[in-house]
């Protein structure tokens, strides 16, 4: 009878121990599933806020790219990075044997692209603590610890001497371009940006660091003094010099450049009133025969205003490099970033 009775209490406790283990495991899933639901809810919320960041952002650009496929500023930011690290690494191990100066400042802004690429941050906090981050937004690379102005009033002035002084020349050859046809009739060499409203035409010496060489054969003269300074941005993807032309009436809304390791430089050759450049939300105007230097990753603005009867806007644009990107920073970023 008590062994019965025995065998009777431990069925009772097997049964409520299974029927504990039963309910702990129900309750473990329903705790796994709140807290799957949580997160799932937590990265919804942040998806959903970096979509609207970059809504906001792709509203700057809407009118900013241009029509070629293979433009670094246009190309998807993913794309161009994908196999950044990579390359570097292979570029390093053979440059550290070759005695290289120091590339760390260039491997942590690689590092940290990358990483808030993987994270799905938005390229717009690329700045830094020296920049303004509602203002300085380049949309493919950013190099840490460079200086961040909106203007660049010094620094260049051996080379905007020589640009000046060769205003004459450069703005005959200009001339000798339009003697074939209109550049409204989009003849050869002569191409057409994507604008909201009025007409920008652009005549290519150097895109995306490749020499144009049938362009280039129309200005020998022009192409030779760019060649000829030191700080013209030649053999990297991020380099240009170009005719921009600006019809009256025309806008260059606000967009950001691809990078901050360039200083971009205008040469005024035909400057009507009523024409303004705004970088950062400060506006300055083209002089006919000065230069005016500026950081394109800010946002910046480009609009003529003025009458018809007064002709275009026409500026010699071309690229610098940044003068606090190091000798050894410019033949890594050339060999990252190669002409298109």
């Amino acid at each position: 009878m008590a062994h019965e009775y025995k065998m009777s209490v431990m069925l009772q406790i097997q049964e409520l121990l299974y029927h504990t283990l039963l309910l702990t495991i129900c309750f473990g899933l329903l705790i796994a599933v709140i807290i799957q639901c949580f997160l799932n809810w937590r990265r919804k919320g942040i998806l959903y806020k970096n979509a609207e960041k970059r809504q906001e952002n792709a509203n700057y650009d809407d009118f900013s790219k241009c029509t070629s496929s293979s433009c670094v500023r246009c190309q998807n930011y993913e794309r161009l990075t994908l196999d950044l690290m990579e390359r570097f690494v292979k570029y390093k191990d053979v440059k550290s044997d070759e005695g290289e100066q120091d590339l760390t400042r260039l491997q942590i802004s690689i590092e940290n692209s990358l990483k808030m690429l993987k994270n799905g941050e938005d390229k717009s906090q690329l700045g830094d603590e020296t920049s303004l981050p509602s203002l300085q937004k380049p949309n493919v690379f950013f190099l840490r610890g460079l200086s961040a102005n909106p203007w660049h009033d010094g620094g260049f002035d051996t080379e905007t001497s020589v640009l000046e002084a060769a205003l004459p020349t450069i703005k005959q050859e200009y001339r000798e371009l339009l003697t074939e046809q209109n550049i409204s009739e989009n003849f050869e060499g002569w191409l057409e940006n994507n604008v909201p409203s009025g007409m920008w035409n652009v005549f290519y010496l150097f895109n995306q660091g490749r020499r144009m060489e049938d362009n280039c054969s129309k200005c020998p003269k022009t192409v030779a003094i760019l060649e000829a300074l030191s700080v013209f941005m030649k053999g990297c993807a991020f380099g240009n010099a170009m005719f921009s032309v600006l019809e009256a009436g025309t806008h260059i809304t606000e967009h950001y450049g691809p990078c901050n390791l360039r200083i971009r430089c205008h040469l005024g050759l035909h400057v009507p009133a009523n024409c303004s450049l705004t970088v950062a939300h400060q506006s300055r105007q083209w002089q006919e025969g000065r230069c005016l230097l500026f950081d394109d990753s800010f946002l910046h603005e480009a609009r003529h205003a003025g009458k018809d009867d007064k002709g275009p806007r026409v500026v010699l644009m071309m690229d610098f490099w940044h003068p606090d990107v190091t000798a050894a920073e410019k033949r890594a970023l050339c060999h990252l970033f190669p002409s298109q």
